[in-house]
């Protein structure tokens, strides 16, 4: 009996291998992904990470959709994801567990890759395909806190799920596959191409249906069992618009925080162009075979070769997914933002593994016209993408690219030499693709496309972490310093003030970040963050330097910049050496004094301002230091006017001018002007005119440049 039962439970473990490995890739790939994040000190990603963050903080605590107090839908399933990690008390479990969700979430792509090719190619081709996607360079996303590591896996399952529809258009299955699209939209809102990747997978399949020998009324037969699928997309568009119209709201208003783009105008030829430049991206990303196999199989399908109707539905679905994934990257890059995005695009690698996969189970097919044409596509993708102009350091949009740039740093001819290397690869490629020996080239192919793959993400992985140590030196060497100093149930807001600090905007994030209870962000005196994210608007008295809007009566806390002159019992002191802060306990908010308009090497543009607003006894010496000391290149006479008077009750203008000095600045020149001034408050406004940039003369500073100036009063 006992060895009835070990025989037993012997076949099912036979019979399941395939299954239990993929599992096991999948846990081993969330397992090492959760250990090597563990090398990730802080948020990297401006400031997107930082939104996420606040919006799954609010969640957890509130159980609301909201960033600094403000209603926020940049996701709807991704901050619920991670909202649970908020529920820990320590921000370091909290970011450790939010980055665990993500590396599992990420690594559960290999479930639905699995499956399909399982379906297309049999067990063990899927065991394949799911342990090439998991080698992705991309897969370094999982530690970062952003909605790629979710939406990869919705996408897949999206795709999939499109594919089982149209192989058996069950009114199930087709309600799951809606599902799944729902699921990737409220994942990310660029899911919201994958509605128009139905209609246009349907059509695509029709014709290869109609190629492979299918009679026109089978067609339609299977075409009139997608009726529920019409109906609900067609219903909801309507309903949709008449919601909008009868709001008053543009349609673009839907697409909540990305309606600028929505509402943007694009042209047809730039984003054909830059939706081919993100293609020949891919090709490189992924060593060029996986593309050329997806050409041949179309061309297999399109010329009547023996294909299965699995094998159509999934061409039909990855044709669909790619024409409109990098037409909508395209017309982003057209219109927006002229640059590659891997970022935006990778999310179709998983589906060209699968094609590779699919076309090495096949035999690996070489059709002379087919592979030619693949062999030739591919070839002039690469030859004509220009390294020069698109490959860059830039780690979490480029990727790969990013990997192959800091690769050019050690050849002899940098990216000149590297566009050599790459043809040679892809060269190499296409020998093993389309005249090895098919026995050499089903071994050597994965291998080399294998070792390629973990050879890009070890430098782009490498260069996320080391930039993480860089923006986790802005929280300074206590991070959550505030809760520590005072609980986590304890609210604070943050004053931003104009700072001569290098990245203000990078210790701000990183102290709300480590410090769940900063609730509010308060900007006085022009300052903004580099993201242009929501802020309390305020105005200054111009008497007493009270920041209007006042606190909430609940906050009693109040974080700003240590050096600032600010009104209030100090309780703690924290973040970084360059840029000290400081947590007071406050009534209100009241500014002791400002300076506006100076850089941090101390150049200002063309108009800087001091104002002391706290009050003291007896008039006092107002000095203005200003000058180009720093500037040895041509002169540009600029024109100086020093203004000095009373503030005004608000604004950044005068109640009264008291005195007004002029001067004509030069090169290498500086000079001090001294007020006698009465009691603050008291203002000083520096202008220079004309200003000059470095740029001008050959220098890499685009900043224009007025004089450098310095303030002391005493």
């Amino acid at each position: 009996m006992k060895h009835a039962v070990v025989t037993g439970a012997g076949r099912w473990i036979r019979h399941r291998q395939p299954g239990l490995a993929v599992a096991a890739l999948v846990a081993a790939a969330a397992v090492s992904r959760t250990l090597v994040e563990r090398g990730m000190k802080a948020p990297v990603v401006l400031c997107d990470e930082f939104i996420y963050a606040n919006i799954a903080k609010n969640l957890a605590e509130h159980g609301r959709y909201l960033f600094r107090g403000v209603p926020s839908h940049q996701s709807y399933a991704y901050p619920l994801l991670i909202a649970p990690a908020w529920l820990f008390h320590s921000m370091t479990t909290t970011y450790a567990l939010a980055k665990a969700i993500g590396a599992v979430a990420m690594s559960l792509v290999a479930v639905p890759i699995y499956f399909w090719t399982r379906r297309l190619a049999g067990p063990w081709y899927g065991v394949l395909a799911a342990g090439l996607t998991l080698m992705l360079p991309a897969f370094f996303y999982s530690g970062i806190l952003m909605t790629e590591a979710v939406f990869l896996p919705a996408f897949v399952l999206s795709c999939f799920a499109m594919a089982a529809m149209l192989e058996r258009p069950t009114l199930v299955l087709q309600l799951a596959a809606l599902a799944a699209i729902a699921l990737a939209v409220a994942v990310r809102v660029q899911g919201i191409v994958l509605v128009l990747v139905v209609p246009t997978a349907v059509l695509f399949k029709v014709v290869m249906d109609w190629r492979a020998g299918s009679t026109s009324p089978s067609v339609l037969a299977e075409l009139r069992r997608l009726w529920p699928t019409a109906v609900l997309l067609v219903g909801g568009s309507v309903l949709y618009v008449a919601y909008k119209h009868v709001r008053g709201e543009p349609l673009a208003t839907g697409l909540g925080t990305y309606q600028v783009i929505g509402r943007t105008h694009y042209s047809l030829f730039p984003t054909a162009r830059w939706g081919v430049r993100h293609l020949a991206e891919l090709e490189i990303a992924l060593g060029l075979v996986p593309v050329a196999a997806l050409i041949v199989l179309l061309w297999l399908g399109v010329v009547r070769k023996a294909t299965t109707n699995a094998e159509r539905c999934f061409l039909a679905v990855v044709s669909a997914a790619m024409l409109w994934l990098l037409a909508e990257v395209g017309a982003f890059s057209a219109a927006v933002t002229p640059f590659i995005f891997e970022r935006y695009t990778f999310y179709l690698e998983p589906l060209l593994l699968i094609a590779f996969v699919v076309w090495l189970a096949r035999g690996l097919p070489r059709p002379v016209i087919g592979t030619a044409l693949a062999v030739v596509l591919s070839l002039v993708l690469v030859f004509e993408f220009k390294l020069d102009q698109y490959v860059g350091p830039d780690s979490v949009d480029g990727v790969t690219l990013a990997s192959l740039y800091r690769f050019a740093l050690h050849l002899p001819g940098a990216i000149g030499e590297l566009r050599w290397l790459i043809l040679l690869g892809a060269v190499l490629g296409a020998f093993l693709f389309a005249l090895c020996s098919r026995a050499v080239a089903r071994i050597a192919l994965p291998a080399l496309l294998a070792a390629y793959l973990v050879g890009a993400a070890i430098p782009v992985q490498d260069r996320v972490l080391a930039a993480s140590r860089g923006t986790f030196a802005a929280a300074g060497a206590k991070p959550s310093w505030v809760s520590q100093a005072v609980g986590r149930d304890r609210p604070a807001v943050y004053v931003l003030a104009p700072s001569p600090s290098v990245a203000p905007s990078v210790v701000l994030l990183q102290t709300e970040f480590w410090n769940p209870n900063v609730v509010g962000v308060y900007s006085v005196g022009g300052a903004t963050e580099v993201c242009g994210i929501y802020e309390t608007p305020t105005t200054i008295q111009g008497a007493t330097g009270r920041v209007e809007s006042t606190v909430p009566d609940h906050v009693d806390y109040a974080i700003a910049d240590r050096t600032l002159p600010f009104a209030g019992r100090r309780v703690a002191v924290g973040g970084p050496v360059t840029e000290p802060l400081a947590l007071y306990r406050v009534g209100s908010l009241r500014l002791g004094e400002l300076t506006t308009g100076i850089y941090g090497d101390g150049w200002m543009g063309q108009e800087a301002s001091f104002t002391r607003y706290a009050r003291r006894r007896g008039p006092g010496r107002l000095t203005v230091t200003v000058g180009r000391q720093g500037w040895g290149g041509p002169d540009v006479p600029g024109h100086v006017v020093i203004t000095v008077g009373r503030p005004a009750a608000a604004g950044p203008g005068f109640e009264r001018v008291l005195a007004r000095r002029t001067w004509t600045v030069h090169r290498l020149e500086r000079r001090s002007f001294t007020f006698s001034t009465p009691p603050p408050p008291i203002r000083a406004v520096v202008h220079v005119e004309p200003t000059f940039s470095p740029s001008q003369f050959g220098l890499v500073d685009p900043r224009a440049l007025g004089a450098q100036v310095s303030f002391a009063l005493g």
